[in-house]
């Protein structure tokens, strides 16, 4: 059903009237204070013998008289309106400058698609206009901002634009496209132009100006250094609390607005979750401006809880909250929902814990110490287990070495010729299937492309990297490398949501893989196991990072 009857109001909607008067309160609220303070300290200066008398004694609080407060007042307009003047002048053009965003290049295929999807959710709104921008971003995100003069704006990154299918990036694209059609975008836009926006210019004249600080600190510096400090404060303190009204409440009628234009609940909670579950582009420019996005460019376990608390300081509903409700809507459940996105993954989940739990369990004997239990396929998997390793069974008192127990002496036996244990992908749970790359066996998904690699194969593979690489990887690599993504405050705690993948070789499904860069020198997403270390990579990861090692080798190599 085409959306043409909605109708989109052109004129300032309350909460644009609200901001208004929220400038002129604040500005007013200054005059009034710095006039009392100025008159106290003018009293002060001016009456004899005044720094004998205690000064709260002496020049006692007077209020302004009305007057005094409608000339106050007058200032309050005329600073508030100019102040409005200014910030909201080429906001557009200057959200897009922080963000780093670039027009779609009709030469790529990926950006292409993006624009047939924006041509058609223009005839589906009645003919309303969109213009498509490109964050080039490996995250996972979306964005749309608008004013009153200008096209309205639907931006991607260019990790959405890899990862998800066109059912995906269409039910995404009709989310921010809701958000225009009822005027959340331009409110939203108006309240970061007024406070995001500063915070993320001050934020990058600190960044610069670090150097400098540590060189000289001369008191000029200091005084510039703490005023733009508190300005940083007020500002995200203000631009917080104005957009949990204005972002919490409304993703939810945009999720089913883009329901209505799309007739796909489905695709619409996979993208969330694909979104949710990757990076969303926390440490790099514009992660201050979380209330234009689909979902917040930093990780929160708290904001992601349901109470008061989150809703007071959350910008966003919890991303499983608005998936319950898009899965009911489409008549499904959060257990199928996994089952369907990880194909048979979740189905076999309780075969393979209850064969877990059936197996035998060894404590081990490590570096002077004991770690476990362990199960025989995690022993199998540790480097340094030799026969004369320590080991106890789990619940029975001997301690014998390993070649004296009788199913660990297997591990020792013909241990090169023997084949491996068939394991399984962790999201399309195909056979990875042992193929040869760089001269080390890794273990591929034929489905998903993704791979299973050992951590100090990976180290190998950096330092010879002998394969050949496409343009996609070339135009990955370049991406990331440009990215500049810096990690701070909580770290990468903060760059990924709770979902995680069991290791495919340990088959833990207490002790998950960790999701995390491979390094703060190449951001690379990666899944690691906390008992055998091996790593996941999705498609394409592996060969990204071996890029970028091989570029930073031939800038360092003389």
């Amino acid at each position: 059903m085409p959306y043409s009857f909605v109708k989109i109001e052109k004129d300032k909607s309350r909460v644009i009237a609200c901001l208004h008067l929220l400038l002129i309160l604040i500005y007013f609220i200054i005059f009034y204070v710095m006039t009392v303070l100025t008159r106290m300290l003018f009293a002060q200066i001016m009456t004899p013998h005044a720094a004998l008398q205690p000064f709260p004694n002496a020049f006692p609080f007077k209020f302004l008289t009305i007057p005094e407060c409608l000339i106050a007042l007058g200032f309050a307009v005329f600073v508030a309106m100019f102040h409005w003047s200014i910030a909201t002048r080429d906001v557009i053009e200057r959200t897009l400058n922080i963000l780093r965003a670039r027009p779609l290049d009709r030469d790529d295929l990926s950006h292409q698609q993006f624009q047939n999807i924006l041509n058609e959710l223009s005839v589906a709104t009645g003919g309303k206009d969109f213009k498509g921008y490109v964050v080039p971003s490996m995250s996972i995100n979306a964005f749309s901002v608008s004013d009153f003069d200008h096209t309205p704006v639907i931006g991607v990154t260019e990790g959405l634009l890899k990862r998800l299918k066109r059912p995906q990036i269409e039910t995404v694209a009709a989310h921010e496209a809701a958000h225009i059609l009822k005027g959340d975008s331009l409110d939203t836009t108006m309240m970061i132009s007024l406070f995001n926006l500063p915070l993320e210019v001050l934020r990058d004249m600190h960044e610069e100006a670090e150097l400098a600080l540590i060189i000289r600190l001369s008191w000029q510096f200091m005084f510039t250094a703490v005023l733009s400090f508190i300005m940083l404060f007020l500002a995200k303190t203000v631009g917080q609390l104005l957009s949990i009204p204005l972002s919490r409440s409304r993703e939810f009628r945009a999720d089913a607005i883009a329901v209505r234009l799309t007739r796909n609940p489905l695709s619409l909670a996979e993208g969330l979750y694909l979104a949710s579950y990757y990076w969303h582009g926390a440490g790099i420019p514009g992660e201050n401006l979380s209330p234009i996005f689909l979902v917040r460019p930093y990780y929160s376990s708290f904001k992601e809880e349901e109470g008061l608390l989150a809703d007071i300081f959350s910008t966003h509903p919890p991303v499983r909250q608005r998936l319950n409700i898009l899965l009911d809507m489409a008549h499904t459940n959060f257990d199928c929902f996994e089952e369907s996105s990880f194909g048979n993954y979740k189905k076999t989940l309780n075969q393979m814990r209850a064969m877990q739990e059936s197996q035998p369990l060894w404590m081990v004997r490590q570096n002077m110490e004991w770690t476990g239990p362990h199960t025989l396929e995690e022993i199998r998997a540790f480097d340094g287990m030799t026969p004369q390793v320590l080991v106890k069974r789990f619940g029975e008192v001997p301690i014998l070495p390993a070649e004296a127990d009788e199913e660990l002496c297997g591990i020792f036996k013909n241990r090169e010729s023997k084949p491996p244990n068939e394991i399984y992908c962790p999201k399309c749970y195909l056979i990875l299937e042992p193929v040869l790359y760089e001269d080390c066996v890794i273990s591929k998904c034929r489905g998903c492309a993704g791979a299973l690699v050992n951590e100090r194969d990976v180290a190998q593979m950096l330092n010879t990297p002998q394969t050949a690489f496409n343009e996609n990887i070339v135009r990955m690599a370049k991406i990331i490398k440009e990215e500049k993504v810096t990690i701070k405050d909580k770290g990468e705690r903060q760059l990924y949501s709770d979902y995680s993948l069991a290791c495919p070789r340990c088959q833990d499904y207490q002790n998950k893989m960790s999701r995390r860069f491979y390094s703060a020198q190449y951001a690379v997403e990666i899944d690691q196991c906390p008992i055998c270390k091996c790593l996941w990579f999705d498609k394409d990861e592996l060969e990204v990072l071996q890029l970028l090692s091989k570029q930073e080798q031939s800038l360092t190599s003389p």
